[in-house]
């Protein structure tokens, strides 16, 4: 128990990759399930929702989350008084993008994401942003008080549920003789949410129970100020990074239909890239974004405490595991793509994307946690400046090269624009290395 203590940030990072590679082998075979079942053209679909989805996203969680894990980390007492002020702001706003998303839904499908059958999905979807909103809110209070047990345990129910929902939908539309529609898909993401939201009142439940106990609260100096001052930075970075990705989704399978690919073709393309391909290079995320999420309040406090030295210490070692971890992701990926691709996804196509799409990992892993670094170290101007700096190349980039080169060129436009960020992000920490 004391070596728990003492080390929280190792600890945590441990049970928060635990939960998440369960997650992700989960997840890889759903993955591989949801393929044959609506096929790479329904996967193209669905993955032009998920602009809007981390839109959504940004603006209803994750700003928050990573505003009360900060300030939770940095107050003396139980925390709770941050945390309430951030459920005051968050679900409103949350209830309001619900309610707007539902009703225009069919606007977003045809001139945002020029796909009309996008529209079902996205007002499924609508419904679970206020469970999700205040699962972030509860998930921030927990990183703030490194507690990482809760978030893992939700984690793990939410894809139980979801992947458990989607296979009996599926399987009772097919006894019925029914085509199962693309919208199961995002139903098993609400009933996720819910049910992983359940999980996390009963944690908070008990650990209000135990709080009034054990703790008496201190004065806490976090005022809506305070926490605005902090918040409206993050929430205007996000969103425009999120439009910017939701240019570059929609830019994609445009590109491809110039290049000369049909409108199914190019969708096809796209699910093979986004449905297959990307998710298996994500996997080792696992790791590097359990430690970038644990390593945003711990680099707060040492910031707060001016302990230059323990940050840098945290900089170093997460860049060499990275650049370890990155390597052995080549290896494996560029050895092992070709048969994934065709023995495991059945196709032999994702294997050569695959394959090429190896080179990408380090930087991947490497920007993730140097990401959170930052984040913790204050610096989210400069953060966002090199993401949309990042982005608007990326996006040039495409229109530039994928008439002319066809999908790979996507390939190594990512690979350029992960490298280019890296360095900017090594830069911008040179004082700590």
């Amino acid at each position: 128990m004391r070596s728990v203590q003492k080390h929280p940030l190792i600890f945590g990072t441990i049970l928060l990759t635990g939960a998440g590679l369960i997650c992700r082998f989960m997840g890889f075979f759903y993955r591989i399930y949801l393929s044959r079942v609506f096929d790479a053209e329904g996967m193209g679909i669905h993955s032009l929702i998920m602009p809007v989805v981390g839109l959504t996203f940004s603006l209803t969680g994750a700003c928050f989350q990573t505003c009360i894990s900060k300030f939770v980390a940095e107050q003396k007492g139980n925390g709770k008084q941050p945390f309430r002020l951030a459920l005051s702001l968050c679900l409103p706003i949350a209830l309001i993008t619900s309610v707007l998303l539902y009703s225009f839904a069919e606007q977003i499908s045809n001139l945002w994401l020029s796909e009309p059958r996008c529209k079902p999905l996205l007002q499924a979807f609508s419904l679970s942003i206020l469970p999700s909103a205040l699962n972030c809110c509860i998930k921030g209070y927990c990183y703030g008080k490194k507690r990482t047990f809760p978030p893992c345990i939700c984690q793990i129910m939410e894809q139980l549920v979801r992947i458990g929902s989607v296979f009996l939908l599926v399987d009772f539309l097919t006894e019925k003789g029914i085509t199962p529609p693309l919208v199961i898909m995002v139903l098993g993401m609400v009933f996720g949410e819910f049910a992983s939201l359940i999980v996390a009142l009963l944690f908070h439940f008990a650990d209000s129970v135990r709080t009034r106990v054990n703790i008496i609260s201190s004065h806490s100096d976090i005022t809506y100020t305070t926490f605005l001052n902090m918040l409206f930075p993050l929430l205007s970075n996000r969103i425009i990074i999120n439009i910017l990705q939701s240019m570059e989704t929609v830019a994609i399978p445009t590109t491809l239909e110039r290049f000369g690919y049909t409108r199914s073709e190019a969708l096809s393309l796209y699910g093979i890239f986004t449905g297959m391909v990307m998710p298996l290079l994500f996997f080792p995320t696992t790791i590097t974004g359990s430690i970038s999420v644990l390593l945003l309040p711990s680099v707060s406090e040492y910031h707060a405490r001016g302990e230059k030295e323990k940050i840098q210490n945290a900089i170093q070692k997460n860049i060499s595991f990275c650049v370890l971890l990155g390597i052995l992701s080549i290896l494996f990926f560029f050895t092992c793509g070709p048969y994934i691709g065709s023995k495991i996804y059945d196709n032999e196509l994702a294997g050569t994307y695959i394959r090429i799409a190896s080179f990408i990992s380090p930087f991947l892993y490497l920007n993730s946690t140097l990401s959170g670094i930052l984040q913790g170290l204050g610096k989210t101007p400069l953060l966002f400046c090199i993401n949309v700096s990042s982005l608007i190349f990326r996006l040039f980039l495409i229109h530039l090269t994928i008439p002319l080169f066809g999908i790979q060129a996507y390939l190594y436009i990512l690979l350029f624009t992960q490298l280019l960020q890296f360095l900017l992000y090594y830069h911008s920490l040179r004082s700590y290395l």
